[in-house]
């Protein structure tokens, strides 16, 4: 039996193609330099001055603000290169940020997540256009991001060629964490959005299937909104149980974008702690 005389409304989520998150690395950690340890790090560690001077870099690091210059002794200078890496990487990160957004913003497929479009193969085409440049964008996103962070693990490796000796093998190795940690949780975003991108399209893979066993009419608001009706009860539960996955993914995506935005801030409290390691006294 027909179900058209049981419309039932739906609140359409409309996902948000917003600010996306920073950075994303795909690459392995860089191979850890192995160095000869001697009794310099002990020595440093008792070291009152060294550790003050080093104390306004470790401040600003843990604020997740990177100094304008690094001033002082000449051990605080070999800084320099690894700040001069750090600095690139932030902003060929925006960078790589702003083209993303620019793309998803012209590829935006809010138009067609409604009824309305949905219902119409011309409307599913644009929408299936729409994600292909959606894939894309994500695509050069992520490729570039890969190639930024191996760009700065490689800097790393060679700044840690000439750090201060007292930099033990432990704090390089955790500075190599802070670094990976950064790509693991942009990947995890992508991740995000790639489902995204397959749930809508099973949602409208499901519309299109359906053929006349699915229909447009006003709300019954009389509103001027469109509703889909569903001639088979089967069907609307799938629909209902799509739109309700992506409205799962919506509050993921949003949950991990907090956490994406924070990439570059949380990337150098990382730092600082592991520096912190090697000059704090046991």
């Amino acid at each position: 039996m027909s179900i058209r005389s049981r419309r039932r409304r739906e609140r359409w989520v409309m996902l948000t193609w917003g600010l996306v998150g920073l950075g994303f690395g795909l690459m392995l950690l860089s191979t850890v330099m192995w160095w000869k340890q001697d009794d310099v790090g002990a020595g440093f560690r008792s070291n009152t001055p060294q550790a003050q001077a080093l104390e306004p870099l470790l401040a600003k690091w843990r604020q997740g603000q990177l100094p304008g210059s690094v001033a002082g002794s000449a051990d605080m200078a070999a800084w320099a290169p690894l700040l001069t890496a750090l600095q690139r990487l932030q902003t060929q990160r925006a960078q790589a940020l702003d083209q993303y957004e620019a793309q998803v913003k012209e590829a935006s497929p809010s138009a067609w997540l409604v009824p309305a479009q949905l219902v119409l193969p011309t409307g599913r085409q644009v929408l299936a256009t729409r994600l292909l440049q959606l894939d894309r964008a994500l695509s050069t996103w992520t490729q570039r991001e890969a190639a930024i962070q191996a760009e700065f693990d490689s800097a790393m490796n060679a700044w840690f060629q000439q750090a201060p000796p007292w930099l033990d093998l432990d704090a390089r190795q955790q500075m190599m964490e802070a670094s990976g940690e950064a790509a693991r949780v942009v990947h995890a975003y992508v991740q995000l959005e790639q489902d995204l991108l397959a749930q809508i399209r099973h949602l409208s893979h499901h519309i299109d299937s359906l053929g006349d066993r699915v229909s447009l009419a006003s709300t019954e608001q009389g509103d001027g909104a469109a509703e889909l009706v569903f001639a088979q009860e089967v069907d609307f539960n799938r629909y209902q149980s799509s739109v309700a996955r992506l409205s799962e993914l919506a509050e993921q995506e949003q949950s991990q974008m907090s956490l994406v935005r924070q990439v570059d801030r949380q990337h150098l409290m990382h730092l600082a702690d592991a520096v912190e390691s090697s000059v704090m006294v046991p």
